[in-house]
C-alpha cells in the first residue's frame, strides 16, 4: 500500500486536482524522451491508464494485465520521484507524505 500511495500522492502533486488528458500525454512524452534508450521500456498508452488510475479513475485500469501495470507503475513512480527531487522536495520527505497517506487510506 505504500508504494500506491507514493503514487497517488506524487501524481496528485505534479497534476493537481484538475488535470486533464493533454497534461498526461505531455508528461508520458517527456519522461520517454528522457532517456531514449529507456523509451521502449514505457508504453504511452499504458502509462497514461496507470497515471488515471493514480489520479482517482479506477476504470482506467481495468484490463491491464499484472505485467503491463508492474512494470509502468514502477517506472512512473521512479520518474515522479526524481521529478520531485528536482523540485526540491527530498525523499524523506516524499516516503513521509506517503507513508501518512498510506495510514489514512487503506485500499
Amino acid at each position: 500500500m505504500l508504494l500506491v500511495s507514493a503514487l497517488r500522492d506524487a501524481a496528485e502533486r505534479r497534476f493537481g486536482r484538475t488535470w486533464s488528458g493533454a497534461d498526461l500525454v505531455s508528461y508520458v512524452a517527456r519522461v520517454r524522451a528522457r532517456d531514449p534508450s529507456r523509451a521502449g521500456a514505457i508504453d504511452p498508452l499504458t502509462a497514461e491508464r496507470v497515471l488515471r488510475g493514480a489520479l482517482g479513475d479506477g476504470e482506467a485500469v481495468a484490463g491491464l494485465s499484472s505485467d503491463q501495470f508492474a512494470r509502468t507503475f514502477v517506472e512512473l513512480l521512479i520518474e515522479l520521484i526524481i521529478d520531485e527531487q528536482q523540485a526540491g522536495t527530498g525523499l524523506d520527505e516524499f516516503l513521509d507524505r506517503a507513508i501518512r497517506r498510506s495510514e489514512r487510506y487503506p485500499y
